[in-house]
């Protein structure tokens, strides 16, 4: 009985050790960050002047540039994450 357990307690510790075998060691992956973009401050528009007027249309074509802006910023954060597999 006693030798059946010293060969057990030495086949674990030959087990154990991986005798020699060199280890691993573990894939860390740095994946960078996947940057959204910040709400863009759109323009107001000036309610004195007609919705038609040059200056509000120059405002609201300067909106419609921040938002289209905004919205690909979106879309490349989307494929980003999608590209890390960080979607389900």
């Amino acid at each position: 009985m006693q030798r059946a357990v010293v060969l057990f307690c030495v086949s674990i510790v030959l087990c154990s050790c991986g005798c020699g075998q060199k280890q691993a060691a573990p894939l860390i992956l740095n994946l960078p960050d996947c940057p959204a973009p910040s709400v863009p401050v759109l323009p107001g528009l000036d309610a004195t002047e007609p919705l038609d007027s040059p200056a509000n249309l120059a405002r609201l074509l300067d909106r419609d540039d921040r938002i289209r802006a905004y919205i690909d910023g979106l879309n490349a954060a989307l494929r980003c994450e999608q590209a890390r597999g960080n979607h389900e």
